[in-house]
């Protein structure tokens, strides 16, 4: 996808790379059958994302991952091939943070409660009324509340790649996927990233994705298709507000 070239990606957090399973992903070359591309590797197709060229594998039984990664990427139709791993929100709670940063209401009445959040980052809140270039931007994270007419008005695209065919709802659904016993830690974080959004540049028009679930869990599949529908979006800024985990069990 040659637009793919011309995006800002913003990546807030990276951590440590860790298999979540037996599936591969994979970008392959133009043209090429995914299913086609799988099958001499053993590899069964599980999805593929739209309009762009990703791929998502399942792993033979009993093969070790990382050892057919590296023969499947030597296929001059692989362009480049990897796990499909887990990843978390770097911070959870973040309901709490979502009715402060202009999730709610007129931006224009948080100016005073991020005082200090504005001098952080040099912004001056009068510059926001003033004519500016207006572009899409993406927010791959846990959706956009319901509950936040100000922010959906703004919204230009949404899609949902955790509850498939719902709308992408930023709301508690009982989630435990963390691995502790604290359901939702990350329900109102992908409301107040896109407060953050609204507040920096409330000309932009917004596309929530919902990639990752209340519990602030997602995969490295579920962000490609995030960045594809974005990409699709003409989203010219996609923002990712996650790092890669690694589970350790006993």
């Amino acid at each position: 996808m040659q637009k793919m070239k011309n995006l800002l990606l913003l990546l807030l957090v990276g951590a440590h790379g860790a298999s979540v399973g037996a599936e591969l992903i994979a970008q392959l070359t133009p043209g090429a059958s995914p299913a086609k591309v799988g099958a001499p590797y053993g590899l069964t197709l599980l999805d593929v994302t739209d309009g762009g060229p990703f791929a998502l594998y399942l792993v033979p039984s009993g093969q070790d991952p990382e050892v057919l990664e590296a023969i499947f990427e030597s296929d001059p139709q692989v362009v480049w091939a990897e796990e499909n791993d887990d990843m978390e929100m770097p911070e959870h709670s973040g309901a709490g943070k979502a009715t402060v940063i202009g999730a709610v209401g007129s931006p224009f009445s948080f100016y005073s409660l991020n005082a200090g959040f504005f001098q952080q980052v040099g912004w001056m809140p009068p510059a926001s009324a003033a004519p500016m270039r207006e572009v899409n931007v993406a927010i791959l994270d846990t959706g956009l509340s319901p509950y936040q007419p100000y922010l959906w008005r703004n919204v230009v695209a949404e899609a949902n790649f955790v509850e498939v065919g719902q709308r992408p709802y930023d709301v508690p659904r009982r989630h435990y996927s963390s691995g502790n016993a604290l359901p939702d830690e990350a329900a109102g974080h992908g409301t107040m990233i896109t407060g953050v959004v609204a507040q920096m540049a409330p000309h932009a028009g917004l596309v929530p994705v919902r990639v990752a679930d209340s519990d602030g869990v997602t995969t490295s599949w579920k962000i490609i298709e995030g960045l594809v529908f974005g990409v699709n979006s003409n989203a010219k800024i996609i923002n990712i507000s996650l790092g890669s985990i690694d589970r350790i069990t006993a």
